[in-house]
């Protein structure tokens, strides 16, 4: 399993990669691109977890939907995207 800092070194990465594709004034592009980055997490998780796990995780992150942001709102300052 990847340790913690080479899991961010990934994440850096996607962000990276999300970055080019979003617009800090488009909503399409950035929702188009969460779209296509919710698809490849869940098409990868269906590879090696059951679809009770995954449903099961999907939940744990809806409970954690306040503290991701929050964590957004600290790295990027409020935002509202038209």
């Amino acid at each position: 399993m990847p340790t913690v800092d080479q899991m961010k070194v990934i994440q850096k990465k996607l962000y990276d990669i999300a970055n080019e594709h979003v617009s800090p004034t488009d909503k399409e592009d950035l929702l188009a691109t969460g779209a296509c980055m919710m698809k490849v997490a869940l098409e990868l998780y269906s590879c090696v977890m059951s679809d009770e796990d995954i449903m099961g995780m999907l939940d744990f992150i809806k409970g954690n939907l306040p503290t991701h942001r929050e964590q957004m709102r600290e790295k990027l300052g409020e935002r509202t995207i038209h």
